[in-house]
């Protein structure tokens, strides 16, 4: 695997030195080249098939109680964990996430009977080696009711890029689950007459009721409308790869048709709720109600400009409120930067994270150390780049070059695209 770099400058600084230059410079190609790879390095050490999947620490947490109680957060951090598996050719270290994901069922099917007398199976934004599955002790982040189906959107990229059929055809039980918990869960707004997720949370976010309350849970937050299209599409997917046609198949395509989509408020940004509530917080770390423009396929700017504009405005508007201030945030800004074709934006925020959130081993700092933001930026790089050799990616998705002073970064790896194995 090589990264190619239109640079002649020797590559002879140590890496802490180079960290502490690059909060100067702002400006260093080897540096880029060094984080992209050490994310894949991380993913490869923590993440190996036949063990549990990497968390927010993975093999390096040094403590009897380590931060989050080593658990898996599924409101962003595992997922973002797998981001770089796919697109950096290290499929088979994907393979715990999976192993997780069919642990949970059980568990999950339970909690679905339990908590919401549904079918299928759910868990909620925590997990762990146990299989929790319940909502966690505050309604006001527990009730991320989105989460199993985000989980479950890895499977569908692990197939778009491998063609494993088999697989497909192994996880699909586990697709089903997750649809029918949502079928029940999905109710008639009474006003518009959409099919909406509810009730539930966007994610760790609150927002301002009219009565001026802050309140978290509402009914048909973008997040979820989001996570459950994708899970739909990708069921309606596996359906067809498999040679499933049955009116189980159809119900399901008929309620995707129905779910209530994303809604733009009167300052052009994309709505994170389904009335346009002031949020508590308008720089939030979290910016779960871009999902269908990163890591989903639901907005892109080729297909769905007028949304891609309402969630570039998003973005600017999280950021000028004092918003990508952590590590991870900033790695997800990068790639919805990418997919919005904005590489000068997605360059201010991988400055962001390796000027503001690197240590100088390269851990990433949220702080403490947490190395989703490691993994999401090694991902970002991966978005912004590889689609140059790929103009017709599956989901229209071009990407952009970040550059820097001593030329454009391109890398020549063991990248793949969707459809290519």
């Amino acid at each position: 695997m090589s990264f190619s770099l239109n640079t002649i400058a020797a590559d002879t600084i140590s890496t802490d030195t180079r960290v502490k230059l690059f909060k100067q410079t702002k400006n260093d190609p080897y540096l880029y080249q060094l984080i992209f790879q050490y994310g894949r390095y991380l993913l490869i050490s923590s993440s190996r098939p036949g063990t549990m999947p990497a968390n927010l620490q993975g093999i390096w947490a040094n403590k009897i109680q380590t931060p989050w109680n080593g658990d898996y957060h599924t409101d962003v951090n595992i997922e973002m964990n797998y981001w770089p598996a796919e697109v950096t050719n290290l499929s088979e270290m994907h393979l715990p996430m999976f192993d997780l994901i069919a642990m949970l069922i059980q568990p999950g099917k339970r909690t679905a009977k339990i908590h919401y007398n549904s079918t299928g199976w759910v868990v909620h934004p925590i997990t762990n080696v146990w299989g929790y599955t319940s909502p966690g002790e505050s309604a006001s982040w527990g009730m991320h009711t989105g989460a199993a189906a985000w989980i479950c959107q890895h499977i569908g990229e692990h197939y778009r890029f491998t063609g494993d059929k088999e697989f497909l055809k192994r996880m699909y039980p586990v697709l089903k689950g997750a649809v029918q918990f949502y079928m029940d869960w999905l109710v008639k707004d009474p006003a518009t007459g959409k099919l909406v997720s509810g009730p539930a949370v966007s994610p760790e976010n609150t927002f301002i009721a009219p009565d001026g309350s802050k309140c978290q849970i509402s009914m048909g937050p973008t997040h979820d409308q989001m996570v459950i299209w994708q899970l739909f599409s990708d069921f309606i997917m596996a359906s067809a790869v498999l040679g499933i046609n049955d009116s189980y198949v159809d119900n399901v395509k008929a309620s995707k048709e129905m779910l209530a989509g994303p809604k733009i408020g009167s300052e052009g940004r994309l709505m994170e709720w389904a009335s346009e509530f002031p949020e508590e917080e308008p720089g939030h770390r979290h910016i779960s109600h871009l999902f269908a423009l990163h890591p989903g396929a639901q907005i892109n700017p080729l297909q769905n400009p007028e949304l891609s504009r309402a969630a570039a405005k998003s973005l600017d508007y999280r950021l000028s409120k004092g918003g990508g201030h952590t590590g991870w945030t900033a790695s997800w800004l990068i790639n919805q930067n990418a997919r919005l074709y904005r590489a000068e934006n997605a360059k201010q925020s991988l400055d962001v994270v390796l000027a503001k959130s690197t240590s100088p081993n390269l851990f990433g700092s949220y702080p403490p150390f947490q190395m989703d933001a490691n993994f999401g930026t090694t991902a970002a790089i991966a978005e912004n780049v590889a689609a140059k050799s790929c103009p017709n990616r599956q989901r229209g998705i071009h990407g952009s070059h970040i550059t820097c002073s001593s030329g454009i970064v391109e890398q020549r790896f063991g990248k793949r695209t969707k459809g290519k194995r």
